[in-house]
């Protein structure tokens, strides 16, 4: 991959650097880094070819290269070739919203990526260079430190903000959430869904909600009259049901004694509503010990 002089002869060699992430107020910014190599230009090729400067590039999803987006280097450079070797790098920046990553996760399907930057500079003079590719291939594990630096998931996928105050029986609740966001990041969706079971159950146990969810739940699947009555709280309460239910087939066997695999989506779907019970009974739980206490001052 490189910029070539009119004579055929190399001005610039281009390769993939590193990848890296960074948050943004609006999404994400994804930071690909393009190393160059300028050969030593000999007197035997001819007059060296002019600066090279202005370098920009359209950033593909392989390997059908949609595209992502379109981006110029960082820091404005200008490339000269002389009668010595050079070497540099460029970076490049993307700005991401979060339903663009949301893609990217979706594409990558736990596996490894592919990204080709379709990379362009302008030669002084005003001739454009032929553009070359530059293909970054990024495993599983390089791509999960990148989210990482994104702050990907410090809000859970639609943005739930896991507000669980300073209790501390619910550190271990925190640790298993954090768990599953990592597996649904590697592609391990049973997995994901098991870290959600034991988090969820745990919240329950903490906040002695259990009869609470299954009183909910027995109304709601009783006479419509019943269903009708229910309030809101029931209703949520049986939704968190529902969510043990589907949960519960990700740790034990189905009635083909099979154990049932789960798709991105469907993660995604109990991890959100996993957060959000657990938020909830969080939030729930402090309202009511405040409102407790202040009952008791209020009798002093």
């Amino acid at each position: 991959m490189s910029f070539n002089h009119e004579r055929g002869h190399t001005a610039i060699r281009f390769e993939a650097a590193g990848v890296s992430g960074a948050p943004a107020i609006d999404g994400y910014l994804l930071r690909l880094s393009v190393a160059y190599q300028v050969p030593s230009w000999r007197d035997e090729f001819g007059d060296a070819p002019r600066s090279f400067h202005n370098f920009q590039a359209r950033a593909e999803l392989g390997p059908g290269r949609s595209p992502l987006g379109r981006t110029v280097a960082e820091v404005p450079l200008i490339i000269t070739p002389h009668d010595h070797a050079q070497n540099g790098a460029l970076m490049f920046e993307l700005l991401l919203p979060a339903s663009t990553v949301e893609k990217i996760e979706t594409h990558r399907a736990g596996g490894d990526l592919e990204i080709f930057m379709r990379l362009a500079g302008e030669r002084n003079g005003g001739t454009y260079p032929e553009s070359e590719d530059v293909l970054f291939r990024i495993g599983q594990s390089q791509w999960v430190t990148v989210l990482e630096q994104m702050g990907f998931g410090a809000y859970l996928l639609c943005e739930i903000p896991v507000e669980l105050g300073d209790d501390e029986g619910l550190k271990d609740v925190w640790a298993g959430i954090s768990r599953a966001q990592e597996l649904l990041h590697s592609g391990h969706y049973r997995n994901a869904v098991v870290e959600c079971r034991n988090a969820l159950e745990t919240t329950l146990k903490r906040f002695d909600a259990d009869r609470a969810v299954k009183s909910a739940a027995d109304k709601g699947r009783g006479k419509s009259a019943e269903r009708r009555s229910m309030s809101k709280r029931e209703r949520v309460l049986s939704l968190v049901d529902a969510a043990t239910q589907v949960m519960h087939l990700a740790a034990h066997p189905d009635i083909n004694n099979d154990f049932v695999d789960f798709s991105r989506r469907e993660a995604l779907l109990i991890l959100s509503v996993t957060a959000t019970a657990i938020s909830e009974f969080a939030e729930r739980n402090r309202y009511e010990s405040a409102n407790q206490g202040a009952r008791v001052d209020a009798e002093n």
